[in-house]
């Protein structure tokens, strides 16, 4: 049988494995990896975050059943409609449309299209047509882990596509900062792919079409660093991906997920006395340069994926 079209794609953007992280390629997650997961979610209830406000979070003691391909998520984790909304044909579910089922109008089916984009990449559906992340089952069956159910804090079902992008003359490090529950603390400057990066039209990108490629990824490497800079990056500046994986935080659900690229933007020696940060945004706390040294002690604050990622893009000089 021949693997997955997400496998495929995976493999096809990063053929080398040594560049490969966490749930990359097809890759099961290790123990030590299960174990982080577990430390992470452990950590985020202990500061008081109710997971549950994500969607109902199921583990394998939810009596879920595998038939014929086909995942059945038991009640209170499968897609009802809310009673507001049970007198209308159509049920908004982010960015999807979909329709009450024929005999039940108190639940709802994706849309076929919908449903034949999720097959053709290979991913399991659930009863209602609903993408399974491709790591469900091993994660659900940690019981310390779980997922929750739904598109928790996404807009559409399926895998988005983020790139975290470090900008490097090999002496500084561009790096950003986010809010990190309690302060800001540094980051790498971080964006979501989107239809046009990969020439797929909006519509069928919303709908779940996810036809990435080695170029694609660099395209939005190269988006999203300009929106952070106040001058154009110079001509002859190069680009690699240097790391990919499939992070496992509270975002994560069964139904919608991420594949996450770090992409290295090397620009010529000293360009960063003349390649200036942008402004930033009230959301988007304005890029500074960071020596080498103070990036990676930086980095230590890093969740695992993010230390690993930031360290493989700078492994290479040139």
């Amino acid at each position: 049988m021949s693997a997955a079209k997400w496998i495929s794609q995976d493999k096809a953007i990063l053929p080398d494995r040594r560049k490969w992280g966490r749930g990359y390629g097809g890759e099961n997650f290790t123990p030590e990896e299960l174990d982080e997961t577990a430390a992470t979610i452990a950590a985020t209830r202990a500061s008081g975050l109710a997971l549950e406000e994500y969607g109902p979070r199921m583990t394998a003691n939810n009596d879920f059943q595998i038939v014929n391909g086909t995942i059945f998520l038991p009640s209170g984790f499968d897609a009802k409609v809310p009673e507001q909304d049970r007198g209308l044909r159509w049920n908004q579910q982010g960015d999807h449309q979909a329709t009450c089922t024929p005999d039940d109008k108190s639940f709802w089916l994706m849309p076929e299209r919908t449903q034949a984009l999720f097959r053709e990449q290979g991913h399991p559906l659930d009863q209602h047509g609903r993408p399974c992340n491709p790591h469900g089952v091993q994660l659900v069956s940690d019981l310390r882990i779980g997922l929750s159910t739904g598109l928790g804090a996404a807009s559409h079902y399926g895998e988005a596509v983020t790139v975290d992008v470090v900008i490097t003359d090999g002496r500084k490090v561009l790096l950003t900062s986010s809010y990190d529950g309690s302060k800001n603390a540094p980051s790498m400057i971080r964006g979501g792919c989107q239809a046009g990066d990969f020439g797929i039209k909006s519509q069928q990108w919303s709908d779940g079409r996810r036809d990435i490629n080695h170029q694609g990824v660099l395209k939005a490497a190269r988006r999203i660093a300009a929106l952070n800079l106040a001058s154009t990056l110079p001509e002859d500046t190069k680009c690699m991906i240097a790391w990919g994986y499939r992070p496992t935080g509270v975002l994560e659900t069964w139904h919608a997920w991420t594949v996450t690229y770090a992409v290295r933007i090397r620009i010529p020696d000293g360009s960063s006395e003349h390649v200036s940060p942008g402004l930033g945004t009230l959301r988007h706390p304005p890029a500074t340069w960071h020596s080498l040294d103070s990036a990676r002690l930086a980095a230590n604050s890093f969740q695992p994926d993010g230390r690993l990622a930031f360290a493989a893009t700078l492994q290479h000089k040139r």
